[in-house]
């Protein structure tokens, strides 16, 4: 199997992986397919920041989540998988359930 980074996991997560001695079975993604994964992340994203921005706008959001504004808005502008620490304090925020941020990533375009 290719080494890839499986959807939803953090950095511990993966090399808590590594150190594992059972099979572990999950959805990978392949490293040639990053573009188009670094397209679906900002569309999410930008989801996210049409919500933020119809509940009060950033500096609302940051004060609803103890993030910093600067924080938040390198979050909106790169292209970097979110933490899932991060989306949920950011769906509670902008009173979204996991299903709904769920519902938003994994949508096809």
């Amino acid at each position: 199997m290719p080494f890839g980074y499986r959807w939803g996991s953090s950095s511990k997560e993966c090399l808590d992986d590594l150190g594992q001695t059972h099979k572990v079975e999950g959805t990978f993604v392949r490293f040639d397919d990053l573009e188009t994964i670094g397209k679906n992340i900002m569309a999410f994203k930008d989801s996210l920041r049409l919500k933020t921005e119809a509940q009060g706008g950033i500096q609302n959001l940051s004060k609803k989540t103890g993030i910093p504004q600067p924080s938040l808005s390198r979050f909106f502008s790169s292209g970097a998988m979110p933490r899932r620490v991060t989306l949920l304090k950011i769906a509670q925020a902008l009173n979204l359930s996991r299903v709904e941020i769920a519902t938003e990533w994994i949508r096809e375009e």
